[in-house]
């Protein structure tokens, strides 16, 4: 098996180096290295609208023999780890622009597909660790994605039976709600009680047992009030099934339905998925 030896350009905003001007100029700094490969390190995507840089591009790996491939910028337009929909979109969306724009330089503008970069990296994080994250720098207030960059993490949770479990049984779903509700509750018991006020209004299911407690309970010999007293406490013990829909009605109100705003939450939800999902073949990420 043979290697390919290369080496990186580096970039020109840390060394302030005149031959790392333009990716034409990166390629060749590597002139002396005595490698046949040369990594171009991005500053940023506008530096393939240089005036004939493809075809300069093409001269300096004609004539060096050499190969070369991309490494895209780094900060917070690639952070390509962020749960945070603007960080999210922005780096998407910068993806994008490096795919097309190989495509559009090398493709279209003119026939350069044998000197098409052999890859493109970019870095998997950018940002501070989750630790100082949570610890300092967290946002709250702004819309956080899933991984596939949907708004609705209530989807997102149940689309994974232990997940869904998992956040009931660690009371995160209440957490939820009395975090994005925008109303104040002092315990679980007292957000368990506000879902049960509004599943009596909202949930016919949830009326229908009700009724249908009552009505045992009265030809148990139960008085009328008593009987409604105790129907609606046995049936409010099953509210974990009602919690979901009650936290899709306020985050649909107040943002976006299933939306969570505080962006360490969100890499929790994340960080237990993929402990669930830590044998799956079939889970991409």
């Amino acid at each position: 098996m043979s290697y390919k030896i290369g080496v990186s350009s580096g970039w020109w905003s840390i060394t302030k180096s005149e031959e790392l001007l333009g990716l034409a100029s990166k390629v060749g700094a590597t002139t002396t290295y005595g490698v046949n490969f040369v990594q171009v390190d991005f500053e940023s995507i506008a530096e393939f609208q240089e005036p004939d840089v493809v075809k300069n591009i093409k001269k300096l790996i004609d004539t060096l023999q050499v190969d070369w491939g991309m490494h895209g910028e780094i900060g917070e337009m690639m952070a390509l780890e962020s749960a945070l929909e603007v960080v999210w979109k922005h780096s998407h969306r910068r993806l994008h622009q490096y795919l097309d724009t190989i495509y559009l330089k090398f493709c279209v503008e003119g026939d350069y597909r044998e000197y098409i970069p052999r890859y493109i990296v970019f870095h998997a994080s950018s940002l501070p660790t989750i630790a100082m994250v949570v610890e300092r720098f967290r946002y709250a207030g702004q819309l956080t994605v899933t991984p596939s960059g949907d708004l609705n993490w209530i989807d997102f949770i149940q689309k994974s039976e232990e997940l869904k479990k998992w956040v009931e049984n660690s009371n995160l779903i209440y957490f939820l709600i009395g975090k994005e509700s925008g109303l104040a509750f002092e315990s679980v018991d007292s957000i368990k009680i506000k879902i049960g006020e509004w599943a009596v209004v909202e949930s016919e299911e949830f009326r229908e047992k009700i009724r249908k407690r009552i009505e045992e309970l009265r030809k148990d010999g139960v008085g009328e009030e008593e009987a409604k007293k105790i129907a609606l406490e046995e049936v409010s013990r099953e509210i974990d099934k009602y919690a979901w829909e009650f936290f899709r009605n306020i985050t649909r109100l107040r943002f976006s339905e299933g939306a969570i705003t505080h962006e360490d939450i969100a890499y929790l939800i994340v960080a237990r998925y993929l402990y669930e999902k830590r044998n799956d073949a079939s889970e991409p990420l």
